[in-house]
């Protein structure tokens, strides 16, 4: 749409439009960071000599010039591209209205000026649309800068993984990729692909910390740079992760070991996740064959011939690893899944155990089996004793107190243990394996 007063106008305007943008130019000049010359003048001027030609072309035709959309979108992409802010880019874009309209005046006669009023909307409107053009492009622009920008972390912290921060050089440009300074201190939290967005939430309410999320085979990773003035910089990571079910690390001094502490972090996530069978990763969990503290009995075959209702289940709900927020592992205490974050310090006999599903298989079949020859009052007393006094103060007196009974009684629960596994509660090497073998058989209870 056009009107002939516009229409004739703008075609004085293109005759020589270069004293418009010189108007132009001088306020453009003038507003950051145009004033610094984060964009050359010459290239300014040469945007503006195109813009404004399709912008008067507009009015004088009465319809959108193809090329304009194209011209609007690539110059609004350049600025995002060359660190121009949208309200910088937008407030020269405010003053091609108001220079073109001026144009506008200046040229027009007494006969012009009420078809330039009646029109003036057409002015607006033809602005507006290479306005829309520009933020359309800035927008498209600062997209692709920030998918370029994430590719390249990605890529980095994968160098910087694959690398195991041996090479200083990597170490070093992963750092600067990342935002991360290369001596800080460092903690990784790994969780299962099914935490991902549980993860990524955690991760964006960590704002004050500087951290990288990772999507990778293992799962999520998140590497979060610990504040060096705190007295519990880890307290805040912790705080964030509460309710993603992960594996965090120990903290570890540098950048270079980072990919150390992901692969603490992704042992502790797989000791304390659901147990799956091995080569069934994503199926159900498995609801035959005995668990670990089966087997040796009277015509009970070995563990893997039980079914699970004849296992004893007491053996399977041993104290496991406990969570910052006190939840625990699945089969430590029933098969409940744990709910937060798990720090390998409160998992070691976990990890442990979970580095060989058959050795830890074998580990509580060859000490507790033997428990499946006794009746299961007896067996679940017998090991009611044994897990109060592992997870006591190792003394006599305390686990007695704890369990309301003479300290004579413990000696003898120990002396029946002892009689039946082999294993003696109150020496420590035999506590240690004793320990692993209730692990073993919370966290495996299908093998």
């Amino acid at each position: 749409m056009t009107n002939d007063a516009i229409a004739r106008l703008a075609l004085r305007c293109l005759a020589g439009y270069e004293d418009l943008i010189d108007d132009w130019l001088v306020q453009v000049m003038e507003i950051e960071p145009y004033a610094r010359g984060l964009v050359s003048p010459e290239e300014v001027r040469e945007g503006a000599r195109v813009g404004f030609a399709l912008i008067l072309r507009h009015l004088a035709e009465g319809r959108v010039p193809p090329e304009q959309a194209p011209h609007s979108e690539r110059m609004g992409e350049r600025r995002a591209g060359q660190g121009v802010p949208l309200e910088s880019l937008l407030a020269a874009a405010r003053l091609d209205a108001r220079v073109l309209w001026q144009g506008l005046v200046d040229h027009a006669g007494p006969e012009d000026v009420p078809g330039l009023l009646q029109a003036a909307n057409l002015v607006w409107e033809a602005v507006e649309q290479h306005n829309t053009g520009l933020m359309t492009g800035y927008q498209r622009g600062v997209l692709e800068m920030g998918r370029q920008r994430e590719d390249e972390r990605r890529t980095w912290f994968a160098r910087l993984l694959d690398n195991d921060g041996r090479n200083p050089d990597v170490v070093r440009d992963a750092g600067r990729v990342l935002g991360f300074d290369p001596a800080a201190t460092y903690v990784a939290a790994v969780a299962d692909s099914s935490a991902g967005a549980a993860l990524r939430a955690a991760a964006g309410a960590m704002a004050s910390l500087r951290r990288h999320r990772h999507d990778s085979p293992i799962g999520g990773i998140l590497v979060v740079q610990l504040p060096a003035r705190s007295p519990d910089p880890e307290r805040a990571v912790i705080d964030a992760l509460a309710g993603v079910p992960c594996g965090v690390s120990p903290q570890v001094a540098g950048l270079s070991q980072v990919p150390h502490a992901v692969r603490l972090a992704t042992a502790t996530a797989r000791a304390a996740l659901p147990y799956r069978p091995q080569g069934d990763a994503d199926g159900p969990e498995t609801e035959d064959g005995g668990g670990a503290g089966d087997g040796g009995g009277a015509g009970g075959g070995t563990a893997r011939d039980r079914t699970a209702p004849d296992r004893p289940d007491s053996v399977a709900s041993t104290p496991g690893c406990t969570a910052p927020d006190g939840s625990a592992p699945a089969g430590s205490t029933g098969g409940a899944p744990f709910a937060g974050p798990m720090r390998l310090e409160d998992c070691w006999l976990e990890v442990f155990v979970a580095q060989s599903p058959e050795l830890a298989a074998e580990l509580a079949e060859r000490v507790l089996g033997p428990l499946a020859e006794i009746g299961p009052v007896e067996r679940e007393r017998l090991l009611e004793t044994v897990r109060t006094h592992l997870t006591g103060d190792g003394a006599i007196a305390g686990t007695a107190a704890a369990l309301y009974c003479h300290r004579n009684t413990i000696q003898h629960r120990f002396a029946r243990f002892r009689q039946l596994t082999g294993r003696d509660i109150r020496a420590p090497q035999d506590a240690a394996i004793v320990a692993l073998a209730l692990r073993a058989a919370a966290l495996h209870p299908g093998t």
